[in-house]
């Protein structure tokens, strides 16, 4: 079974900080895949301060790394309930 994270967050942008952390997971846990979800509605956040989802979720999809190590699901777009974090457990 592979080893695989979830990297949640509202990515407005994504930095330097998230792709590190990203990176060094891989490493240091040796894992298989990190997979970015993108928060539709972050609860912490203001909407008129947070870059529309797609934007986001583009950026996420532009600045990772283009390998099979890293994968970005819309999952928070597919059931928007709003306000919502990245993943409902």
């Amino acid at each position: 079974m592979p080893k695989l994270a979830v990297l949640g967050g509202s990515f407005n942008p994504i930095h330097q900080g998230h792709l590190l952390m990203a990176e060094t997971a891989l490493k240091q846990v040796n894992l298989d895949q990190i997979i970015w979800v993108p928060a539709y509605h972050p609860p912490h956040k203001q909407s008129e301060k947070l870059a529309d989802f797609q934007h986001r979720f583009e950026m996420v999809k532009q600045r990772s790394p283009p390998t099979p190590l890293f994968a970005c699901l819309p999952l928070t777009k597919i059931i928007p309930v709003l306000p919502t974090p990245s993943i409902l457990y």
